[in-house]
């Protein structure tokens, strides 16, 4: 608990100064709600003051919207909990943060705050916790404030939004990114795809990095982990068997709140020819994951390398529900893709139904046009990526943020154009994001007084 560090000194009081009090709702089992309804009633002098409290999540969000709260402490032991119930508090509209309230033994504390919870505090509830909830308050609206006023921030859907996704149809899977030609864009658009499920859709999302020639989804995410898809497959070379708790085990989450799982690629080249990821060892080793994966995630997004002798790249290839090609405007990587495509086509008797075309790094100026690469390469078109001009991809890249959840707010029509195509690209995989989409990062309705005070 960060708010472990505070000392619970002389009283702290918040709203001193003539400043707006902040209206809390407690849900949480009884006897841990208790000292905070007394300790902190309406009207008390401390400027955080306690409007209600519940042992049942199946109404707070309607109880936060009604009573106009600005903080909630949620306990995981209440009736109707859920970790998607705190991720969607965690992306509320309005300026809300989300407080967990864990039990003192267990990982609840880590499930909160990777959820989307802003801290978390432990029961028992005694009167030095009151006096850190208290203290952090200011602390805790500034940072939810400021994410919200970040670029990357994607708010919840409105209700009758949120309802109209639900009723949408979907189907699950495994998304494979690929291309016959290094340098083609394939690893960026299965980052910011997974990033489009995960992050702005809130669907539950592993990005696997299958890449044997090294593909660096880690740094292109941001993420650092010891764990990688190498470790997986010297365990399922031990084992013989690969269960769901290995693959979780092995996952980074990419940000508190997000839906979103990374499995990083191999850290060094010559891992891809050691026994655990060779020949049949090696197939079978990507079958079962992909296999436990398609149970564990709505989407499972694998970013794989170019050469298809690899056993790891043809078995996904393979075992995938669909696989987007990725080809430049040019001679040479259309040339490579036909030929490759028509390759895998004899040799490994290619469904060319489940694989679909982008055309990255467009430009008018290519001399080339659409009907006739569609035609020449034999493949419908999924979508078309206009070149960006802006650095701003690069800068994406080499920051670790991927270059959709920078430019959710994007205001240069070039920047627009690239997030639009690529947000099109994953609509193709969930169709519902179409309506998300509509409605990201919309900015955060200010309360009167607070917002103010806390940014004026």
């Amino acid at each position: 608990m960060r708010g472990d560090g505070l000392q619970a000194g002389a009283t702290t009081v918040v709203g001193e100064g003539g400043g707006e009090t902040v209206r809390v709702y407690v849900c949480a089992p009884p006897q841990d709600a208790r000292l905070f309804v007394s300790a902190l009633p309406p009207g008390n002098p401390r400027g955080v003051e306690v409007v209600s409290f519940g042992s049942d999540a199946s109404t707070l969000e309607q109880d936060v919207q009604q009573l106009g709260v600005t903080v909630v402490v949620v306990s995981p032991q209440v009736r109707n909990y859920s970790d998607e119930l705190v991720a969607r508090l965690s992306r509320w509209p309005d300026l809300l943060v989300v407080v967990g309230l864990a039990p003192p033994t267990g990982d609840w504390a880590r499930q909160l705050t990777t959820a989307g919870a802003i801290d978390v505090l432990r029961t028992p509830v005694t009167d030095r916790t009151i006096d850190v909830f208290v203290s952090s308050v200011p602390g805790w609206l500034n940072r939810a404030a400021r994410m919200r006023a970040g670029p990357g921030w994607v708010a919840a859907l409105p209700a009758q939004a949120a309802q109209a996704v639900q009723a949408m149809g979907y189907r699950q899977g495994v998304w494979v990114f690929w291309s016959p030609k290094g340098g083609a864009g394939k690893t960026t658009m299965a980052c910011n795809v997974a990033a489009l499920l995960g992050v702005v859709a809130q669907r539950k999302t592993l990005l696997v990095d299958a890449n044997m020639n090294g593909g660096h989804v880690d740094l292109h995410m941001g993420v650092e982990t010891d764990t990688t898809l190498a470790s997986l497959a010297y365990l399922y070379h031990a084992r013989g068997e690969l269960l769901p708790r290995h693959v979780q085990e092995h996952v980074a989450p990419w940000r508190a709140g997000a839906s979103l799982d990374i499995l990083p690629g191999i850290q060094r080249v010559e891992q891809a020819g050691e026994e655990p990821l060779r020949g049949r060892q090696g197939q079978a080793f990507v079958q079962g994951l992909l296999d436990v994966a398609g149970r564990m995630y709505d989407f499972v997004v694998v970013d794989v390398g170019s050469s298809v002798n690899s056993p790891v790249h043809r078995t996904v290839l393979a075992q995938a529900d669909g696989v987007v090609v990725i080809a430049t405007p040019d001679r040479a990587a259309l040339v490579d893709t036909k030929t490759t495509l028509e390759t895998l086509e004899s040799v490994m008797g290619l469904e060319r139904s489940r694989y679909t075309l982008v055309v990255n790094m467009w430009t008018d100026q290519a001399g080339l046009r659409r009907g006739d690469i569609t035609r020449f390469v034999g493949l419908s078109e999924a979508g078309l990526v206009p070149y960006e001009t802006t650095g701003g991809m690069l800068l994406a890249v080499n920051t670790g943020e991927p270059f959709v959840l920078m430019n959710l707010k994007a205001s240069d029509p070039r920047t627009q154009q690239v997030v639009d195509a690529l947000a099109g690209i994953a609509a193709r995989v969930y169709p519902p994001l179409d309506t998300i989409w509509q409605h990201r990062g919309r900015p955060v309705k200010r309360k009167t007084g607070l917002f103010d005070r806390l940014f004026g």
